[in-house]
C-alpha cells in the first residue's frame, strides 16, 4: 500500500499552495484524529478510470475541427462565449487548471476553445448547439 499522511497543520499549508490537489484528493482522503491520510493506490486506480481515454479525445477534436471547417469557421459571439465558460467553470467537472492553465472538461476533455464553436455542445448538456 503507498499511503501518504498528513498533520493537520501539513493538510492546510498543500490547500493552500495547491488548492486544486487538495480539492481532487479531498473525496479520498480519510481523517484520522489530526491526521489526513491518502491511499494513493485508491486515488490512483480512480483517475485512471476515469480519465478520458485519449484517442477518443483526438477523434472528437478532429471531428469537430472538419465541421467547424465545413461550417466555414463561423463562431458563436462573444457574450454567449462568456455565458458557456461562467455555466462551465460552476461545473464539478471543469478543471480550471487543466491543459496548462486554460481549463480542462473531465467529461469531454475540451478546453476553453471549444466554447467558441457554434455546432458544440456541453457534454452533459449545460449549454447547447448555437441556431
Amino acid at each position: 500500500m503507498n499511503i501518504t499522511k498528513w498533520s493537520k497543520q501539513q493538510y492546510e499549508e498543500k490547500k493552500l499552495k495547491n488548492p486544486v490537489f487538495i480539492e481532487k484528493v479531498s473525496p479520498f482522503l480519510k481523517i484520522d484524529g489530526d491526521s489526513y491520510i491518502l491511499d494513493w493506490d485508491v486515488f490512483l486506480k480512480s483517475e485512471r478510470e476515469n480519465k478520458l481515454n485519449n484517442i477518443q479525445i483526438v477523434k472528437n477534436f478532429s471531428k469537430s475541427m472538419t465541421t467547424w471547417a465545413g461550417n466555414g469557421f463561423q463562431r458563436v459571439q462573444q457574450h454567449v462565449y462568456n455565458t458557456r465558460i461562467a455555466i462551465c467553470q460552476k461545473c464539478e467537472f471543469w478543471e480550471e487548471h487543466g491543459n496548462m492553465g486554460m481549463g480542462k472538461c473531465l467529461k469531454c476533455g475540451c478546453g476553453k476553445g471549444k466554447h467558441w464553436l457554434p455546432h458544440e455542445q456541453c457534454p452533459i448538456g449545460l449549454w447547447g448547439k448555437e441556431q
